[in-house]
């Protein structure tokens, strides 16, 4: 990988990295660009986590779910009430936050949303693992595209963060 250029930041998550600069953001996964952003307008709070949806496949999909690791806040929105009344006190003593109800329009596939800031990505690998062999899919609000459908749960989380 190429040294970076003034005013770009880089982070690595395992299997990519991500590459931030002034005028684009670029995902790179085994050497080649995987996905481009190219809005000149990238907002910071958005740069600091990624979202993880989990399927809630079953009754005891939370006890797939690793603990929050001591010192790491992550919060969790659920796609339905019923959801988040079945699930919310087993999460809450795993160490997750609940943010609340946002949902989707996927009522056939129920699932939550975990916002997971970088510093765990980067500094929990082992968590992390863990976390995204449950995951169904794993989102980065730094595309404008994905901020853009994901505005409401990141909203949600966004409140959660004080």
């Amino acid at each position: 990988m190429q040294p970076p250029i003034e005013g770009e930041v880089r982070r690595h998550v395992p299997c990519a990295t991500v590459v931030v600069g002034s005028s684009a953001t670029v995902v790179v996964d085994a050497g080649k660009p995987r996905a481009v952003s190219s809005s000149s307008h990238v907002d910071a709070g958005a740069l600091d986590a990624l979202l993880v949806r989990v399927g809630a496949h079953g009754d005891d999909w939370v006890e797939h779910l690793p603990p929050v690791p001591a010192g790491c806040t992550v919060s969790v929105s659920f796609d339905s009430w019923q959801l988040q009344q079945h699930a919310a006190a087993a999460l809450d003593e795993l160490g997750y936050v609940t943010a609340g109800v946002a949902p989707t329009g996927t009522p056939d596939q129920p699932g939550a949303f975990f916002l997971v800031p970088w510093s765990s990505v980067s500094e929990r690998g082992m968590w992390w693992r863990t976390l995204t062999a449950v995951a169904d899919r794993v989102y980065d609000p730094a595309f404008g595209p994905v901020r853009a459908m994901l505005r409401d749960i990141l909203e949600l989380h966004a409140a959660t963060r004080g």
